[in-house]
């Protein structure tokens, strides 16, 4: 850690230390006026570089052991709470993003039954669009039936209409040109004598008749333009036949 904190550079090694004097007990003591002998003069020296050496060792020690605890210091925290701001945001973003996602999914399903019900509408468009086309058939059937039953009908009235223009239907007096139309007419009667008569006028004066008939049997009589009226009696269904 000192050669971290030194920028890399490293304490120079302790001097050696003296060589100790070897004791010898044959030696003379110290003078008693107080000078060295020559055999001690490096104890001291000696004594005084391993104290240095081991001074030296102390101080780095406990320049390592009181190093500040930067978990403490205003940088630490300020990071702390950014970190813990961005954390709180991350969080918040995160709800989002799973609400997003819960909304993207109901989406999905609502876009999911749109597609199946428009695929229930198509089919029943398909379904109707038949159901039309068989009505518009149908109804073109139905028209042309009834065209062809008005043409019938038509027919029928003009047949019925026909008929009975030329067709004098029993006794009576029939006017010419109004109940009866002039031409040729037979007249059939099962029994009894058929009377017929054209007439002049309708007053009932002799005069008025132009010519008569009482027969049995078929008869056929006809009528002139000129004529005013016809009387029949007894002779059943006149039919014209000319």
């Amino acid at each position: 850690m000192a050669d971290e904190e030194s920028g890399g550079r490293k304490d120079p090694p302790p001097p050696p230390s003296p060589p100790l004097a070897e004791f010898d007990p044959a030696e003379p003591e110290e003078p008693q006026d107080g000078s060295r002998p020559p055999g001690k003069r490096w104890a001291w020296p000696a004594t005084v570089a391993a104290a240095a050496v081991v001074g030296v060792g102390s101080g780095l020690g406990i320049g390592t052991l009181i190093e500040p605890d930067y978990t403490e210091t205003e940088e630490y925290a300020a990071a702390q709470q950014e970190f813990a701001e961005r954390e709180s945001e991350l969080d918040d973003r995160t709800a989002e993003l799973d609400q997003a996602a819960e909304e993207l999914a109901e989406f999905r399903e609502k876009v999911e039954t749109v597609d199946e019900r428009s695929a229930e509408l198509d089919e029943l468009e398909s379904k109707l669009d038949e159901r039309s086309t068989e009505l518009d058939e149908r109804s073109e059937q139905l028209d042309e039936r009834a065209e062809e039953l008005d043409r019938r009908e038509e027919e029928i009235t003009a047949a019925e209409l026909e008929i009975e223009e030329n067709t004098i239907p029993g006794n009576g007096i029939y006017l010419v040109g109004e109940d009866v139309q002039p031409g040729r007419y037979r007249g059939n009667t099962e029994s009894g004598r058929c009377y017929w008569a054209r007439l002049s006028g309708t007053s009932g004066e002799f005069d008025e008749l132009i010519t008569n008939g009482s027969v049995r049997g078929p008869t056929v009589v006809t009528i002139a333009s000129t004529d005013v009226a016809f009387e029949t009696s007894r002779c059943g269904e006149w039919t014209r036949v000319d």
